[in-house]
This record gives structure tokens, sequence and C-alpha cells, in this order.
């Protein structure tokens, strides 16, 4: 088990800007077990899946048991605070970004946050980490983050991957963070 507590030097396509969070624009996303509750049309939930459609600020809360939050954005930045969530899936990753822009995960204050995969994925194709990026992956705040790769990474991005606050601990059978700077 490896536990950080970093903060980021400014990289390529980073910007202070993208850490910046606006109460006034947040969507609630409740986890509830086996579904979710959200109240805007560009988040969708099938079961225990959340897809969030567009950019926007999302808090989210809850837990899925056995789910997964996917981000399909097409511009924009997908901001979301994790405020006490606790994600699982038994045949795959719970944290798939597919597609955004930018994709800015920040931990809330005082938050304990987990987020565990599944021993044995039901498919060698993307995604293959407990919380994985297509694309740029932030994680900010003052939060804690536990991540538990039961079957390959914990973290990993195929774009850059910052770490720009929080405390972040991982376990993983291979990877810890895996991503690119650019």
């Amino acid at each position: 088990m490896e536990s950080i507590n970093y903060k980021s030097n400014r990289y390529k396509y980073e910007s202070s800007e993208d850490y910046v969070w606006v109460d006034s624009l947040e969507t609630p996303i409740i986890l509830n077990g086996t579904t979710a509750t959200v109240t805007l049309e560009s988040v969708s939930v099938d079961g225990s899946t959340v897809t969030i459609g567009a950019a926007g600020y999302y808090l989210i809360s809850g837990s899925l048991t056995n789910g997964q939050i996917v981000i399909a954005a097409d511009s924009g930045i997908v901001r979301l605070k994790f405020d006490g969530v606790s994600l699982y899936n038994s045949s795959t990753s719970p944290f798939y970004v597919k597609k955004s822009k930018k994709t800015i995960v920040s931990l809330a204050e005082n938050s304990e946050n987990i987020i565990s995969d599944a021993s044995n994925y039901s498919s060698s194709e993307e995604p293959n980490a407990a919380l994985f990026s297509n694309s740029y992956l932030a994680i900010t705040g003052t939060g804690n983050l536990v991540v538990k790769g039961n079957s390959y990474d914990r973290i990993a991005s195929d774009d850059e991957l910052i770490i720009n606050e929080g405390t972040i601990t991982v376990t993983a059978k291979d990877d810890g963070l895996r991503g690119k700077i650019m």
C-alpha cells in the first residue's frame, strides 16, 4: 500500500482555473447502492451506470455497490467533487472517462472516498484500471481517496494524469499511477 500527499507543478495543459469550483453551478448526483438520483438531462442513469454527457460541475455522494460512473462529454471540462463516494464494480472499472476535454476530480474537504474494481475484468479492452481515463485527468482537493486496483492498475490515463492535491492511498496488482506528462 502506498499513500501519496502531493501538490504538483503546473504542466503544459494544466491551468489554475481548472481547479476552481463554483457552488452555484453544481448538480448533485446521489448514489443509492444500485442506482442514482439526478435531475439534469445531460446525466443518464441506466440501472447502476451513471453517464455524464456534458461539461459541468457535479457533486457526487453515496455509494454504488456494483456500478460505474462513465464520463462521455464531447467538449468542455467535467468537474466532479467526491464527497463521501464509494464505488465498486465486480466486472470492470467503476470509474471510466470514455471521453472529455478534461476531467477534474476534486476530493471534498475531510471526505473519505473509495474506488475498488473487479478481480477479473469481463473484457481485456479498456478500461483497465480502477479509475481509468482516455483523456486528461486531474485529481485535487483536501479529502482522501482510497483506490484498490484488484486486477490491473489503480489510477491510469492514456493522456495527462495530474495529481494536484489530496491524499491518495492505492493498492494494486500492477501500476499505482500511470499516465503521460506532456
